[in-house]
Order: structure tokens, then sequence, then C-alpha cells
């Protein structure tokens, strides 16, 4: 999982040990850094998410998928 670009929300919710529906609902609600919905399938940019876990992982900052 290390070099992947991309993680799936499975992968994410593994990662952050939390449930599926409530990754989902992170990515639903922009509340999940580097989160774009491709094809109907959420992919999540494992280099976003890694920077906003290691700066604390801010749920409530909503503006965190700008700039994508």
């Amino acid at each position: 999982m290390h070099d992947e670009p991309f993680l799936t929300i499975k992968q994410v919710a593994a990662l952050l040990q939390l449930s599926e529906r409530t990754v989902y609902a992170m990515a639903n609600q922009g509340r999940l850094p580097g989160a774009v919905e491709v094809g109907g399938s959420w992919r999540v940019m494992r280099a976003r998410l890694m920077r906003w876990l290691d700066a604390g992982g801010d749920t409530a900052t909503p503006h965190l998928n700008e700039g994508v």
C-alpha cells in the first residue's frame, strides 16, 4: 500500500481504523483530503492524505479538497 498513488475507500478505512461508511461520508462531505470521485468510485491521493495526517488530520476544515 505504500507505493500506490491512489487508495480505495477500503484501504483508507483500514489505514485510519474507521468504518468504510465513515470514510465515504467524509469524502462526500469534502472532509477527506485528496478524495476524488472517478467513474462513480472514490479514490484518495495517498500523498495528500498522508500530509493531512502528519498535520493532525483536522476534519473540521471543509476546504481540504480544493486545489486537487
